[in-house]
């Protein structure tokens, strides 16, 4: 029978998960705030999982919980695991239970004191949760060197050890750059990860915990690799495997955007994984290096046939058909769109071998918009209010002109503008 009632709540509870999403929004706030008690349980860990992106918009009240700055430095690492990328060197949210619990084991008196202290710890206060966290961190970090998280991997239990001892500057990368995913490793960003690598090097392994960490923030985590080996410095195996893991994410992501066929998003995402695969190509070597040129032909040859099939042969076509007449402004939208789509193409359609395709597909846009240009200012007749047909020509002049732009750059548009403002002058109005 006991048996039966515990298949019978792990039933309940994935009955929930699958009508959580349509509660009102105070309903799933009560619901969240209960079950985050028992969190960690695999069938409610799966629930918030589904929940998050909707706990994300609401911003539930969480219950004040050690855990929470415990897992800061590695939480970024969450949020990175693919099906099929997936590897010992990503963390999952279910290594959180046991970490914790292993804490309190071995550290008893010290996690005490530190729940007492953050209970009295205004949340408003960032610099005494700072603080705390720091604490929490040298704590789980003794607790580690003595023994390994049971019933965990003993690399991922490694892992959380060596971001531990790498915490506090981790945090403090995270407090100055606090965008996520970090877009571009400028040289700010380079300065500082030196001078904390640095500062490291004489804490045992504190430094391989501190660039995983890191890469977890990073849209392209390659561009780390390449400037460690640039520097001349070691790249950890657990790294390498990490960013490569990210660059089959990039891939899986992309396969996605094909499915959604927005044109220029899927431009976008085209040109961002291009420029993906290149660094990856040159932050690897030896087999990683191999395997990023096997994902990377397969890649180009997927990337050529949606960017043809959902931008290059369709943009021309569905921008005329959207600036017919007086287009609506959804029309307009969907044609700025497919502009810009192509605008985002023609960067990255030579290393896909598109350069020609591409081009012709932008001449086409052009030659459409100049024509429509020339028929708005063709003499006709008149509605007997010269002012309204002279707003309405100008501004759909106007609309052609932002294609022009947003399809060939500003100068194009400017030319175009130009002329287009002297014969303007010769209409009535």
């Amino acid at each position: 029978m006991a048996d039966d009632g515990a298949q019978d709540g792990f039933e309940s509870l994935l009955m929930l998960g699958s009508t959580l999403q349509h509660l009102p929004d105070e309903k799933f706030l009560a619901v969240i705030d209960k079950l985050a008690i028992v969190s960690q349980m695999a069938p409610v860990a799966a629930i918030f999982d589904e929940a998050r992106p909707r706990m994300r918009v609401l911003k539930p009240q969480r219950p004040r919980s050690l855990q929470r700055p415990l897992c800061r430095p590695f939480e970024d690492l969450f949020a990175v695991r693919s099906p099929i990328a997936a590897s010992d060197s990503l963390l999952d949210r279910s290594v959180i239970g046991p970490l914790w619990r292993h804490v309190e084991a071995s550290e008893p008196a010290a996690v005490r004191t530190l729940q007492a202290i953050y209970k009295q710890t205004p949340a408003t206060d960032p610099q005494k949760n700072f603080e705390i966290g720091g604490q929490v961190w040298r704590v789980t970090a003794t607790a580690l060197a003595k023994a390994p998280i049971p019933e965990v991997d003993p690399e991922v239990s490694a892992l959380i050890r060596d971001i531990m001892l790498a915490a506090v500057a981790v945090e403090t990368f995270k407090r100055k750059f606090p965008l996520r995913p970090l877009a571009r490793f400028g040289d700010s960003e380079k300065a500082l990860v030196k001078e904390q690598l640095d500062a490291l090097s004489t804490v045992a392994t504190a430094g391989r915990g501190y660039l995983v960490a890191i890469a977890a923030r990073m849209a392209s985590p390659t561009e780390l690799l390449c400037w460690l080996r640039e520097a001349g410095r070691t790249v950890p195996p657990i790294l390498e495997r990490f960013a490569l893991s990210k660059v089959t994410d990039s891939i899986n992501q992309f396969d996605q955007h094909i499915v959604q066929v927005d044109p220029e998003n899927l431009a976008g995402r085209a040109q961002e994984l291009l420029a993906i695969l290149e660094t990856a190509d040159a932050a690897t070597s030896g087999a990683a290096r191999a395997t990023v040129k096997g994902q990377a032909d397969a890649v180009k040859i997927k990337v050529r046939d949606a960017l043809k099939s959902h931008v290059i042969d369709v943009a021309a076509a569905g921008i005329a058909s959207a600036m017919t007449g007086e287009a609506s402004r959804d029309s307009l939208l969907a044609a700025e769109g497919y502009a810009r789509a192509l605008a985002k193409t023609r960067k990255s359609a030579g290393k896909v071998g598109l350069g020609t395709a591409t081009d012709s597909a932008i001449q086409s846009v052009r030659r459409n918009c100049m024509g429509r240009i020339d028929d708005l200012l063709k003499p006709a007749p008149s509605s007997g209010d010269p002012a309204a047909d002279y707003a309405k020509t100008r501004t759909q002049v106007f609309q052609s002109v932002r294609i022009i732009e947003l399809v060939d750059g500003a100068s194009a548009g400017r030319d175009v503008l130009a002329d287009a403002q002297r014969r303007l002058k010769a209409l009535p109005r």
